[in-house]
């Protein structure tokens, strides 16, 4: 799933939010965001449009909810992985 949700992200994600989940800091850094907590949340946002006031387009024309799982499962491990490197 997070191998799917890599190749996925980088697909379609990582113009606005960084290559592999970091941010150059314009857009919001993923790996901080509180929609990844919560798998509603999420697809509100990538699916639903929830955020599209802010620029956030609906991608429920190109991605499938397991596609968008999928993001989810791979922006929280990159999270982890951040989170790993702070605690060396």
């Amino acid at each position: 799933m997070i191998n799917h949700g890599r190749a996925t992200y980088q697909q379609f994600c990582f113009n606005c939010h960084g290559d592999t989940v970091v941010s150059g800091g314009v857009l919001p850094d993923l790996r901080y965001s509180p929609f990844n907590l919560n798998r509603e949340a999420w697809k509100s946002v990538v699916l639903g449009g929830a955020l599209s006031s802010n620029g956030m387009v609906s991608f429920k024309q190109i991605l499938e909810e397991s596609d968008a799982e999928a993001i989810r499962a791979y922006v929280i491990k990159r999270a982890h992985d951040k989170l790993a490197e702070e605690n060396m």
